[in-house]
């Protein structure tokens, strides 16, 4: 993808970036042709952020896991996306061997090679803010 953040911004100083989540698998196959096209124009793309695997694994996973995909726009084109699911995640609290705490957290968990397209400058920082939200929106307590 050869879409830069700069041509986002327009003559009146206004900007065409727009960020959306799908957040449920209805919604995650609206963007299916878009995911596809995005995939296609990667250098080597991975096998674990295919759409098709990616829903495979989420139904192998159950219930308690939820599709959690970032799709950046500039004016209504595609330009960026992030492929994450958010799921529970011990976090071990150790002293030696011995584990004290074993609380469960939220996690945004990103798949390996779940980053399409080329996100750089703003268009980057406009994405770790819409995970950072998560945090906040108390969906994600970590994201790995």
């Amino acid at each position: 993808m050869d879409q830069s953040t700069e041509e986002c911004n327009h003559a009146d100083g206004t900007r065409g970036l727009e960020i959306a989540a799908a957040r449920d698998l209805n919604e995650v196959e609206a963007i299916r042709p878009i995911w596809e096209h995005m995939q296609s124009q990667e250098l080597n793309p991975a096998p674990d952020a295919d759409i098709n695997r990616y829903l495979s694994v989420l139904k192998w996973l159950g219930a308690d896991v939820q599709p959690h995909v970032i799709l950046a726009q500039c004016d209504g084109r595609p330009v960026a996306m992030v492929i994450g699911r958010i799921e529970e995640h011990p976090l071990d609290f150790k002293l030696g061997y011995k584990t004290l705490l074993s609380p469960k957290l939220r996690c945004l968990t990103i798949v390996y090679g779940g980053i399409l397209g080329e996100p750089e400058g703003d268009l980057c920082y406009l994405l770790v803010g819409e995970i950072t939200k998560l945090a906040r929106n108390e969906i994600a307590g970590i994201v790995k």
